[in-house]
């Protein structure tokens, strides 16, 4: 992917979930929940990377260019804005929990994910309506 190959990733990407499928029926009782783990992990991998492909660079290219490649500067202005929210002389500072849940509910937004999560840790969240389920 360095070398902005995207689309032989996802090949090998494929390759590999598609082998392990052949692991599920040999494998003894407790393997077969992890090998479904993976396999998810497999396919929001393959997903973030369809949904991101046009954001993502060639960075052996524009190393050739003589272009930055670092993420230096992003990384200290996210690391000055962790610091000064969670500082003791704020008054009202974050704690390492709650910046941690922050975090995660902010990923979980920016992946759209946040409405799923919730349907899993509250089934009744945002049911549809019986006439939402045949609309076409």
């Amino acid at each position: 992917m360095w070398n902005g190959h995207w689309q032989v990733a996802l090949d090998r990407l494929g390759a590999i979930y598609r082998a392990t499928k052949k692991f599920l029926s040999s494998l003894c009782s407790a393997d077969p929940d992890r090998i479904h783990r993976f396999r998810k992990h497999m396919l929001d991998l393959r997903d973030y990377l369809c949904r991101n492909q046009v954001a993502f660079r060639n960075y052996a290219q524009d190393r050739r260019k003589g272009l930055r490649i670092s993420s230096a500067l992003a990384e200290s202005a996210m690391c000055h804005l962790v610091n000064e929210r969670m500082g003791k002389r704020q008054p009202m500072r974050w704690s390492a929990e709650g910046a941690h849940l922050l975090l995660q509910v902010r990923c979980a937004v920016l992946d759209n994910r946040l409405e799923m999560l919730f349907r899993e840790w509250l089934p009744n969240f945002r049911l549809p309506t019986p006439s939402a389920l045949f609309a076409v």
